[in-house]
């Protein structure tokens, strides 16, 4: 009895394993092209550094891979093998939506002051709403110290994350105004200033070091050169002077390189300052684009 009841179970397996190789093709050709599909993409993931996948993220490409592994290599036309291609990317879509859900209560918890002020009486408003992260720079640029957060955010986000940047402000400190630019630069997020109102000095460095920007109408932008003040010896003020001179001439002619043309940029040295409205902030920074544009393509 036991005897007849394995030969049934072999009988049962090679059934299936039979009907399976109509439909997928050969084991050895499926499991050749599934494992070739993921070591392309995780090789490539490796490659440049993408290490956020989730537990469940690489199970489902793997699961994805090996999917289309049968579809390629057997039956396009069984429709169940796309149903569950589309089923693993639905749960991952539906773990994404709570992972951002928790995200957004855990940022609204931990980072409100204990005093329950609103988000809106920060002095930086940072709102995430999924993927998409909008902060308001719409004071005065003060002390470095009110930026941690913002510089924390962009350096953290995702490479699926988007910034928005809300920028109306005269200009300030000029030390918080690069560490916000260096948080840009390091930013995987891609970055956007939204102008508005009075853009001005500090302002309109971080919004030159935005991915994009939108101009809002009636906009004033205005381009100056640093201003400070100093106190101490003489010989203490004079190296002083004579370094940050020497350095930020030289980043604000990186900065605005392609926004303004070379003898511009000497005016504004020389203490010029230069206004413009939407249009010509739009005009500015599309051949500044394009510049940029051209110098990726010859490297």
């Amino acid at each position: 009895m036991k005897t007849n009841d394995a030969g049934e179970q072999l009988q049962s397996v090679g059934a299936t394993l039979a009907q399976r190789g109509n439909r997928y093709g050969s084991f050895e050709d499926h499991a050749s092209l599934s494992q070739a599909l993921k070591n392309c993409i995780f090789a490539h993931a490796q490659k440049h550094a993408i290490t956020c996948f989730t537990p469940s993220q690489v199970e489902a490409t793997e699961m994805i891979c090996h999917k289309l592994a049968r579809i390629a290599n057997g039956d396009p036309n069984y429709d169940d093998s796309w149903r569950d291609i589309a089923g693993y990317a639905q749960l991952i879509v539906d773990e994404l939506k709570q992972t951002n859900k928790r995200k957004l209560m855990d940022f609204l918890q931990f980072d409100l002051p204990k005093d329950k002020t609103r988000i809106w009486d920060l002095y930086v408003p940072v709102i995430q709403d999924g993927n998409v992260i909008t902060a308001y720079l719409t004071g005065d640029i003060d002390s470095p110290d009110q930026y941690n957060e913002l510089c924390h955010i962009l350096r953290s986000a995702k490479s699926i994350d988007r910034v928005i940047l809300h920028i109306n402000t005269p200009g300030g400190i000029l030390d918080s105004a690069v560490a916000i630019i260096d948080a840009i630069k390091a930013s995987p997020a891609r970055v956007e200033g939204h102008l508005a109102g009075t853009v001005a000095s500090a302002g309109t460095i971080i919004a030159l070091a935005c991915d994009d920007i939108t101009v809002a109408d009636y906009t004033a932008w205005m381009t100056h050169n640093y201003s400070s003040g100093m106190s101490g010896k003489g010989h203490e003020m004079k190296a002083y002077q004579q370094f940050t001179d020497k350095s930020l001439n030289k980043a604000f002619k990186e900065i605005h390189e392609g926004f303004f043309t070379e003898e511009e940029l000497d005016d504004v040295i020389d203490g010029k300052d230069i206004w413009m409205g939407k249009d010509e902030v739009l005009e500015r920074w599309a051949n500044k684009k394009a510049l940029g544009d051209q110098t990726e393509e010859s490297n």
